[in-house]
């Protein structure tokens, strides 16, 4: 008797999104090295994200996205929420979707591209009640 391998819904959704995720830089992009792309329900709350110590490091693209542009050497950060049917009210802003586009190789805008390519499409598979609008340009610094 075969067992099949379950997988949480968000699993499954991110790895549907990352199959379409190289398809989604322009042309002429070159990608060398590894690129991880990972998303996963943050820990961070949206009502931290506008404290002094959070503000020097993130940027609010708008009332339902935040980027972190250099998380760590080579690592790009977006926090979005999405309110998933039948959870608690405070589910979107408590547990807000956390997406993470790493590699060494890549420099700022190709990161962004990919990183905002990722969360539309695991965005969308995930049938938020109201999708977060993932800007197309990388938020400014304030």
């Amino acid at each position: 008797m075969a067992m099949q391998h379950r997988r949480d819904p968000l699993t499954a959704i991110a790895a549907l999104a990352i199959g379409g995720l190289l398809s989604g830089c322009s042309e002429g992009d070159e990608i060398s090295g590894t690129v991880d792309a990972t998303v996963k329900w943050s820990a961070l709350s949206l009502g931290v994200m506008d404290s002094p110590e959070n503000s020097r490091t993130w940027r609010r693209a708008n009332v339902s996205v935040y980027v972190e542009p250099e998380a760590a050497p080579g690592l790009m950060r977006l926090i979005a929420v999405c309110a998933v049917p039948g959870t608690i009210d405070s589910q979107p802003s408590d547990l807000p979707l956390q997406f993470d586009v790493a590699g060494a190789s890549l420099g700022t805008e190709l990161r962004w591209e990919l990183l905002s390519t990722f969360a539309r499409s695991v965005v969308e598979e995930m049938d938020c009640t109201k999708p977060p609008i993932i800007p197309s340009a990388l938020p400014a610094a304030a």
